[in-house]
């Protein structure tokens, strides 16, 4: 099992960016053959208590449904 640590650098409340950066480092991770990814607590949203109303997601929302996508792109393979 190859397992990838990602250090990553968000983009303070910018969860579309920080979103594309895991992207490229999950397609990285993928294309050196990695079963699993982990990031840092915080890397899509950074640490921002100013923002954490403003940032936060509930069950409805899609913008992570990415992730899941991938996910099982690559389980059917």
């Amino acid at each position: 099992m190859k397992i990838t640590v990602a250090q990553t650098r968000p983009i303070k409340g910018d969860i579309t960016a920080n979103i594309e950066t895991h992207n490229k480092m999950i397609n990285l991770a993928v294309s050196h053959k990695a079963d699993a990814i982990f990031f840092h607590e915080l890397s899509l949203k950074s640490y921002e208590p100013e923002l954490s109303k403003e940032l936060a997601t509930n069950q409805d929302d899609t913008k992570l449904d990415c992730f899941q996508e991938i996910s099982n792109i690559d389980a059917e393979h």
